[in-house]
């Protein structure tokens, strides 16, 4: 027991119950003459594994040591928040290397290392954000085909349900590894596969990705899911993609007239398997065999 810095008494420690201490004050220094100032030190006090408002803590005075007092001292700390934790290693790939590519089977791959222990009943979400797959005109398209439901596995964990909610594919998590509950924190490295992912729609390295991790809603907090960690911003790099390729059946090019000789006006009709942005350009070769004079060129579709 401390005053003003100085050790004025002792006190003995009990547990009443789980979630009450009882403090006994067992000598008093006899030159003190104010023993007001109490400091109570706790030790290996652990706090939750995960962002919550923690409940007050209730400290209660009585004048005699049975404690029966019915109307004891009594005064409320408010609960303290509990702050997340933040993840810095963090990648994010594609199992496809050509741009634009959503065919069916392209997965994005997600691996990343928690710097706290994931939740310790097995269970829990995942959430992982992505940026705009491409935006026209205000009108945006997310990365991840919003019709995959149940479209993410992972060898650490079993998934019960994912899909896409926003801007962020979530997946619900049970019977996850035990060396990745229990791991020393940055130890364990864990990876997410996702199919119906969207590449990128040029090569460049695409920012905005992030992971959150959340702890078990029944873990018994009272606060519904709370966040154990969220991530710096990660990118998934496409610099060096390949070119996504024109099939010959979405390309079609067809002369008004067929006469030798003549000029006449030309339809160029393309199927892009690439989302075409504003400021996107359409390099049209001719070849040298055909005379024609630059007059006009229209486009309709996406113009």
């Amino acid at each position: 027991m401390n005053g003003s810095g100085t050790q004025i008494g002792t006190v003995d420690c009990s547990v009443e119950k789980s979630d009450t201490l009882r403090f006994k004050i067992t000598s008093i220094n006899a030159s003190e003459t104010n023993a007001s100032r109490v400091k109570l030190l706790f030790t290996n006090l652990k706090t939750p594994f995960s962002e919550q408002q923690l409940s007050a803590i209730t400290v209660m005075t009585f004048p005699d040591a049975n404690c029966e007092d019915p109307n004891p001292k009594q005064s409320r700390v408010s609960g303290q928040s509990i702050q997340k934790d933040r993840m810095t290693s963090v990648e994010v790939f594609s199992s496809s290397t050509i741009v634009g590519d959503s065919s069916f089977d392209n997965e994005l791959i997600v691996r990343f290392v928690p710097n706290k222990p994931m939740s310790p009943t097995g269970s829990g979400k995942i959430e992982i954000e992505m940026p705009f797959w491409f935006d026209v005109s205000g009108s945006t398209q997310p990365m991840y085909d919003p019709s995959a439901l149940n479209k993410c596995r992972s060898d650490m964990f079993t998934v019960t349900n994912s899909g896409l909610q926003g801007q962020r594919i979530s997946i619900t998590y049970e019977n996850m590894l035990q060396q990745y509950i229990d791991q020393t924190a940055g130890s364990e490295k864990i990876q997410i596969n996702c199919k119906q992912f969207r590449n990128p729609i040029y090569p460049h390295k695409k920012g905005n990705f992030k992971v959150y991790t959340y702890d078990d809603e029944t873990s018994g907090t009272g606060q519904g899911q709370q966040i154990i960690e969220d991530s710096d911003e990660a990118l998934l790099d496409a610099t060096d993609y390949k070119e996504a390729e024109i099939l010959e059946n979405d390309f079609l090019v067809t002369p008004e007239e067929y006469k030798i000789g003549e000029a006449s006006t030309w339809y160029v009709i393309l199927n892009s398997p690439v989302p075409l942005e504003y400021g996107c350009y359409i390099r049209v070769y001719i070849p040298g065999d055909l005379k024609y004079s630059f007059n006009s060129v229209q486009g309709s579709g996406v113009f």
